[in-house]
């Protein structure tokens, strides 16, 4: 068994935006950035994560860069869930 992914959530100075911090890569040094599902194309782990993330209803966009991830909320919505939803999505790939 791999080790645990750890994701925390960091306070963010802009209304709507959160940004998360985990234990490991998942971009490594490049950005990649979703505004919307059709974005996530791909198969890489930043992929499978914003379509997880957009599933939810509550994310509008999704930034990845290493080990930060940083989510654009929907309108009246908060982050609630969205720390653990990211630590099962990220044990399942590793």
């Amino acid at each position: 068994m791999g080790q645990l992914v750890g994701v925390t959530e960091k306070p963010s100075a802009t209304r709507g935006i959160v940004r998360f911090e985990t234990n490991r890569t998942i971009s490594g040094s490049g950005h990649e950035q979703f505004h919307t599902v059709a974005d996530a194309y791909g198969d890489t782990p930043s992929d499978e994560l914003a379509r997880r993330l957009f599933a939810t209803g509550r994310v509008g966009g999704v930034h990845v860069m290493a080990n930060i991830v940083t989510v654009d909320l929907v309108k009246g919505n908060d982050a609630t869930g969205l720390a653990d939803a990211m630590a099962r999505e990220l044990q399942q790939d590793d």
